[in-house]
């Protein structure tokens, strides 16, 4: 018995459709059959008039129900077969989806994403696995390519503090001159800083991507976070004079992550302040918008290219030479995934020798 069900669990559907089909039509016909026998024997047995009689045909009343018996029996492997092939058919159209998603699913297996299931245009069960199937490939193919592209960014990023550190390290190991070493080590401290908070940032954007960051929503109170986000700031802000005009009202409010909304401040003010003008000025307003809540953060520093907003928040994307290296190239990624995070959006205008604003918009 065991061997009889293994037997049939390694048929492939088409066969058991097939099967299936066959037998149903046997069943129909072992109880159509006996039917029809017992009712045209009945029909023949009755009395019927004698000018209804005259009128039958001499092939027709020779007509019995032993004969028309026989004739069902001749006609039933005409019947299977024809039950047969168009089961047959009827499967390999009914199929023909599934062994479209078979061949993908190995496609995937060999690491090739870019196949899709086409012609399917039915809105059954096997219609919707096949939208589902490529639905799948496609989140797959996008999650893949953002990871190969995250890591050749990466690696291209620490190739070259790495470089530098190796080198200073060199340089200073082959000189008695404390200032020349002194210095190599200023620099490979500098550098090791930067190492570190991109690694930082890219371990923040990993589990972001990842959907392992914990999301804890307070009320927070942006006024407070931009004070002391500057407080962080004053060397930077008074090495190049800059002016903090912080225009948040005090009562204004916001239901967010209070981590990620103050790293978020930092990574624009930082930005802010690193490209802006001696003596600049960077001005920080908040107000309520319909159901939305709007922060946005001016400055007139250098400005950013009409060619360069649509790339600045991609990660490691730097405008233009202008900008120096000691940022990680991650500071606005991490901005645009915190405002998504919140279901917000974030936009920039700006222009070369004018100054930048970003504008934060969250839903209440």
């Amino acid at each position: 018995m065991n061997q009889k069900n293994s037997r049939i669990k390694q048929l492939n559907i088409s066969t058991k459709i097939i099967l299936l089909y066959i037998g149903l039509s046997a069943m129909h016909l072992a109880l159509l059959i006996p039917a029809l026998y017992f009712m045209v024997k009945i029909s023949f047995q009755e009395k019927v008039s004698e000018d209804i009689q005259n009128s039958i045909s001499t092939v027709t009343s020779r007509l019995t129900a032993e004969n028309i018996m026989w004739l069902l029996i001749f006609l039933i492997p005409g019947y299977l077969m024809l039950a047969a092939i168009s089961s047959y058919i009827l499967a390999k159209r009914t199929l023909k989806p599934v062994h479209q998603i078979t061949m993908a699913a190995k496609s995937i297996k060999n690491g090739d994403l870019s196949g899709r299931i086409d012609g399917v245009f039915s809105h059954d069960e096997v219609g919707e696995l096949a939208d589902t199937f490529n639905q799948m490939i496609s989140e797959l193919d996008f999650a893949f390519k953002r990871e190969r592209q995250f890591t050749s960014d990466a690696s291209h990023e620490l190739r070259t503090p790495m470089t530098v550190i190796t080198a200073c390290a060199e340089d200073a190991l082959c000189t008695d001159d404390e200032t020349i070493i002194r210095e190599n080590l200023r620099i490979i401290q500098a550098e090791n800083q930067r190492m570190r908070k991109m690694l930082s940032q890219l371990l923040m954007l990993s589990r972001g991507y990842e959907g392992r960051w914990h999301f804890e929503s307070e009320h927070i109170f942006p006024h407070e976070m931009a004070d002391s986000v500057a407080e962080a700031l004053t060397a930077e802000i008074e090495k190049k004079k800059i002016h903090i005009y912080n225009e948040i009202p005090k009562t204004f409010s916001l239901y967010a992550d209070q981590s990620l909304f103050t790293q978020l401040l930092v990574n624009l003010m930082e930005n802010a302040v690193k490209y802006g003008n001696e003596n600049g000025s960077i001005w920080l307003t908040a107000f309520a918008e319909g159901r939305d809540s709007v922060i946005c953060v001016r400055d007139n520093g250098i400005g950013i290219g009409r060619e360069d907003l649509s790339h600045i928040f991609e990660r490691f994307y730097r405008a233009d030479k202008a900008r120096d290296r000691n940022g990680s190239g991650l500071g606005l990624s991490i901005v645009k995934w915190i405002v998504e995070l919140h279901s917000g959006s974030i936009t920039v205008n700006s222009k070369l020798g004018k100054g930048t604003l970003f504008r934060i918009v969250i839903p209440k």
